[in-house]
């Protein structure tokens, strides 16, 4: 029998759209961390506007952080790598051409990669430190 071990949560990217609402005032960006088990404690309403929502991978960094979709990661060497979700599957785009997809459905094989791997941005966050320079994925301070 298989069983399913990962907590699904996601990561909101949420504005919002009213004038002041506790300590936000209007067009005040914040991130928030939502499992299934929290969505009737803190549901989102009328009064944000949803910027984005990137799904939790079930694995975390070597340093214990969580790896979301749309993150930026380090590997081993240096390498740098966006996480994505493609045909139902957690995967990353390679640095080395910015288009080859390597997979890690079931965890087994990305399991052997995950005590190198560090979240270091994501797109929303670090969209300006990266470029695709033949056809890489470069951080910009390594231009």
């Amino acid at each position: 029998m298989i069983t399913m071990e990962r907590n699904i949560k996601y990561r909101f990217r949420l504005l919002i759209n009213i004038e002041s609402w506790g300590m936000y005032s209007k067009g005040d960006i914040d991130t928030f961390i939502i499992s299934l088990d929290s969505l009737n404690r803190y549901p989102i309403d009328k009064r944000w506007d949803i910027l984005s929502c990137d799904e939790y991978t079930g694995l975390n960094d070597s340093e214990g952080k969580g790896i979301y979709e749309n993150d930026y990661c380090e590997l081993g060497g240096g390498e740098t790598v966006q996480i994505i979700f493609k045909d139902g599957g957690f995967g990353w785009i390679s640095a080395m051409d910015g288009e080859s997809l390597i997979g890690f459905a079931g965890h087994n094989h990305f399991s052997l990669v995950v005590p190198r791997i560090k979240v270091i941005g994501n797109i929303y966050n670090n969209s300006h430190e990266y470029i695709q320079k033949r056809g890489r994925l470069t951080r910009i301070s390594n231009i």
